[in-house]
């Protein structure tokens, strides 16, 4: 009943879903080889029952399920270029059903071409790691025979020799006993904290009982299977030092493919997971590595090549004199700064290049196809000439049906808002925006429904969270132990947060009927953006001011557009989105030039906006 996978010499067969034309198309594969192997004859495959889009449909959702509106044109996409070898970014709206759509692609892959056509896909979440694997890998692979592994870093699992050395909790004791995979997704931070590895110390295939450990028997699964799901915080540690731990990996083996779901957020990882701190913990850690002193953190860069010359025969040095390296002599997209605390920094500031020799640290490159609902930074990728797609919404008639609220710059919020030069005052907003917040929570709970309030800050999180608590209203914060969980359960009840979760979110029906973002989420001014903006305006003839918003106003665009989509996550559900940005309003505060053209797209498939809440709550009340 499986089919067999055998390897293929010669050029690969389409990925592209069977069709009725011609008769056996509807059978069987669709063939766009461009070179036949003349050895080894193609695997019979169940292509209909197994292998379609339509097929992968019925198993996830049962039977008479029909693909989204998009999912097969997205799912072609894939296809054509996993068969044509080229790279792809794929834009498509939440609920296109892009996990599916590539994955049938990843199993149609595996199922033809064996070892030569595996498939990696990495996600921005251990979450979404679970949540692709176990619950939509099984539906596109059906009884194909295709096999899954997850991946993750080395701290994700316990390790055994500090385990085997006693003095745990209880609760890390009794945690341990219940682990079967050593996996630590799911442990409270305290007991990840007396379980995962130090890095620094790690003696990884050198450590007496390497034979049982749970991050070396999880690599081992991930280079046996065909399909392997990371995330991208690992592939951004590879990206950004000089060990081959995922692509290039001996142990893990090459991939024919690459997806990166939820792409946008790729750039961000590089630059967060590739940042070198020359301070004292770098320091600790040196000295605890190479069992020698520990010294003074290095104030300029004379005292780090001093420090690298010193170390360069001392065993264990190894991280240090890469990091030493990569400040000294930055590899090309990289820079360096001097924080605000006095403390040397080292990272990646232009991320295609990083990126593309990410891809290239294979023999064969792979194709890299990615997708996202917002791709606006597709060039920070590091793509070689990628097709592009743009899959239209399939819930255009939810946002139509939904109201967004942005309130009017009015005499009396200026007067509020303003900072003695008469210009908007950040640090007063938050006080301000409460009576708004406080006030659509309390009738969104009356009309049954839950809300979700999203603020730039945390300080605006905790004080939002506060004010709610005060007005009567159930509330919950991300920081509370599952929290989403909990807030997915009490269809009335609050959930506030910060930028986290901004992205990612599902909660669709009544329990996210209203969803406030207190403003636009743009970074205060920062050394590592700075560089970005630095980089523009050496490589190309813009001047600093457009060069500022590409950087900064891109990034809130991006943001504040993933976090406006947490309220429809489905064709049934509608509500309220109140932007508490009287900025976005038409008055002498307005934003201007790019920036203002950019967050108009980001909010621009829920229409016009309205001015005065009470308009904005009847509507909402009324279900519009």
């Amino acid at each position: 009943g499986q089919p067999s996978r055998p390897r293929t010499g010669g050029g690969p067969p389409s990925f592209v879903e069977p069709t009725q034309e011609g008769g056996a198309g509807h059978h069987g594969w669709v063939s766009r080889t461009k070179k036949k192997s003349n050895t080894v004859k193609e695997a019979p495959v169940r292509a209909e029952e197994d292998l379609s889009l339509a097929g992968a449909v019925r198993r996830a959702a049962g039977e008479g399920a029909l693909p989204r509106p998009g999912q097969a044109e997205l799912s072609e996409a894939f296809a054509l270029a996993a068969s044509d070898g080229h790279d792809l970014v794929a834009t498509a709206p939440v609920g296109t059903g892009k996990s599916l759509a590539y994955l049938v692609t990843a199993v149609r892959s595996a199922a033809h071409l064996g070892r030569d056509g595996r498939v990696l896909v990495s996600v921005s979440s251990k979450a979404l790691q679970e949540q692709v694997s176990t619950k939509d890998f099984p539906a596109a692979a059906g009884v194909s025979g295709v096999s899954v592994a997850v991946l993750k870093g080395r701290t994700s699992y316990v390790c055994n020799l500090r385990a085997e050395r006693g003095g745990l909790s209880k609760a890390a004791s009794r945690w341990l006993a219940s682990s079967e995979d050593g996996d630590l997704t799911g442990a409270s931070e305290k007991v990840a904290a007396e379980l995962r590895p130090n890095l620094t110390t790690c003696r990884w295939t050198k450590c007496p009982l390497f034979s049982q450990c749970f991050g070396a028997a999880a690599r081992t699964a991930a280079g046996n299977a065909d399909v392997v799901v990371t995330n991208h915080a690992l592939l951004a540690s590879q990206a950004t030092s000089p060990v081959a731990s995922v692509l290039g990996s001996s142990t893990i083996g090459p991939f024919h493919s690459v997806v990166l779901d939820e792409a946008h957020s790729m750039p961000e990882w590089i630059r967060s997971i590739g940042a070198i701190r020359f301070d004292e913990r770098m320091m600790a850690s040196l000295a605890e590595a190479t069992g020698t002193i520990v010294k003074d953190r290095p104030r300029n860069l004379e005292e780090v090549a001093a420090i690298a010359a010193e170390m360069e025969e001392v065993s264990g040095a190894g991280a240090f004199l890469a990091a030493a390296r990569n400040i000294l002599s930055p590899p090309y997209g990289w820079g360096w700064w001097t924080d605000d605390d006095g403390v040397l920094v080292a990272a990646p500031v232009m991320t295609a290049p990083v990126l593309r020799r990410l891809w290239d640290s294979q023999e064969h490159r792979p194709r890299v196809m990615a997708t996202s609902g917002t791709l606006p930074n597709w060039r920070d990728l590091g793509l070689d000439s990628p097709e592009q797609v743009s899959i239209p919404s399939p819930f255009e008639a939810a946002y139509a049906r939904s109201v967004l609220y942005v309130p009017a710059q009015t005499e009396a919020a200026r007067a509020a808002l303003s900072s003695q030069w008469g210009r908007f005052d950040s640090r007063r907003h938050m006080a301000w925006a409460m009576d708004d917040i406080t006030e659509i929570a309390t009738r969104t709970a009356l009309s049954g429904g839950g809300t979700l309030v999203l603020t730039s800050t945390t300080s605006g999180a905790r004080a939002a969270a506060g004010a709610l608590k005060e007005s009567g209203l159930e509330v919950i914060t991300q920081w509370d132990r599952g929290a989403v969980a909990s807030w997915r359960r009490r269809t009335t009840s609050v959930l506030v947060g910060t930028r986290s979760l901004m992205t990612g979110l599902d909660a669709p029906g009544d329990t996210c009927r209203s969803v406030i973002i207190d403003r636009v989420p743009r970074a205060a001014g920062n050394h590592a953006d700075d560089m970005r903006v630095r980089a523009l305006t050496s490589t190309t003839e813009l001047d600093e001011a457009v060069a500022r918003d590409l950087v900064y106003a891109g990034d809130a665009a991006m943001l504040l557009e993933q976090a406006s989509g947490r309220l429809i996550r489905s064709a049934d559900d509608w509500g309220l989105l109140a932007v508490l940005d009287p900025r976005l309003a038409p008055g002498p505060w307005s934003y201007k030039g790019l920036a203002a053209g950019r967050y108009r797209e980001a909010l621009a498939a829920f229409g016009a906006p309205v001015h005065d809440l009470e308009a904005a709550l009847g509507m909402l009340e009324a279900g519009r």
